[in-house]
């Protein structure tokens, strides 16, 4: 085995992508935090949800738009398309999990969408027709019976939400979308350089989130001033600053080191729902959530094993 390169660039690299992360996940954390203060101030989830998409992707145009259309325009149809589906995936993902903060706890909502390497595992044995190795297995099972305690133990009436299967399942697909989102920023990743490809797919969702409040008409003018500033913090903090620095780090660090990494996201926002919300979890979501972080990370580290056999 030789010698890690130790060369300043690598460690300027290194030292700038672990910056990326300590600034990243705690701006994803916040997504919930401000999703819910938002939801509490009268805006829609939809409303939520769009408003983000379409703020996020105005933010980002004076930046990448000049350095992004030669890029873009020399793209194969196929790795365009695959870039536009990934829009609409992240569009679906952030409509899902915006919804389900309406009917579950912020400790069950956020365990189960930051379920997504488990679905990233299974995806890619899927795609690769290679059977998941017993670490992974064992890290899928974890997850889907510690998502089910909590999910199933928290019924109305608990202050765990309205109604926690609903939210919770609204969750776990959320989390199977971005499981998507992130396979293909992997297959094209070579292909486009990072700026213009958070452009396009953030361009892609923000359409398609307009799209949707057309189709069921609803307002986005009338709600609290305070509620418009909830959405556009959440367009700035755990969607530009969070989600674009996770793409930055994907490009410098493996897949497997990053997923790790953002197993931090769900505790950090379980905790700040405590103080914010007075959000008390009972022990069964606990020993849940504990489950499920194990978890994932037991089926991220078996992704390392079967890559190196």
């Amino acid at each position: 085995m030789t010698a890690p390169d130790a060369s300043p660039v690598r460690v300027s690299t290194t030292l700038q992508v672990t910056a990326a992360l300590a600034l990243g996940i705690p701006a994803m954390a916040s997504a919930a935090i401000l999703i819910r203060l938002a939801q509490g101030a009268g805006v829609p989830s939809m409303v939520i949800a769009a408003g983000r998409l379409v703020l996020s992707a105005l933010l980002l145009t004076p930046l990448a738009y000049r350095a992004s259309l030669a890029p873009i325009r020399s793209l194969r149809p196929r790795t365009f398309w695959l870039v536009v589906a990934s829009g609409l995936i992240l569009a679906l993902h952030f409509t899902l999990w915006i919804g389900a903060l309406e009917y579950v706890s912020v400790i069950i909502g956020v365990m189960l969408i930051n379920s997504s390497p488990v679905w990233v595992a299974l995806f890619e044995a899927v795609l690769l027709r290679a059977w998941p190795k017993p670490l992974v297995l064992a890290g899928i099972v974890l997850v889907l019976a510690s998502s089910a305690l909590m999910a199933l133990t928290a019924a109305p009436g608990t202050g765990l939400g309205s109604n926690p299967l609903l939210g919770g399942a609204l969750a776990a697909v959320g989390a199977v979308a971005a499981a998507a989102y992130l396979i293909i920023g992997r297959w094209v990743k070579d292909d486009l350089p990072l700026m213009s490809y958070l452009w396009l797919a953030y361009g892609c969702s923000a359409v398609a989130g307009a799209v949707v409040l057309l189709i069921f008409r609803l307002p986005v003018t009338g709600y609290l001033p305070v509620g418009y500033l909830w959405v556009a913090l959440l367009a700035i903090i755990p969607h530009l600053i969070g989600h674009s620095t996770m793409n930055f780090a994907l490009r410098h660090f493996s897949a497997t080191y990053v997923s790790v990494a953002t197993q931090l996201v769900p505790i950090i926002a379980a905790l700040a729902a405590i103080f914010v919300f007075h959000e008390v979890p009972r022990l069964p979501q606990i020993v849940g959530a504990v489950g499920v972080v194990c978890g994932i990370t037991l089926a991220t580290l078996g992704q390392i094993e079967r890559r190196a056999a």
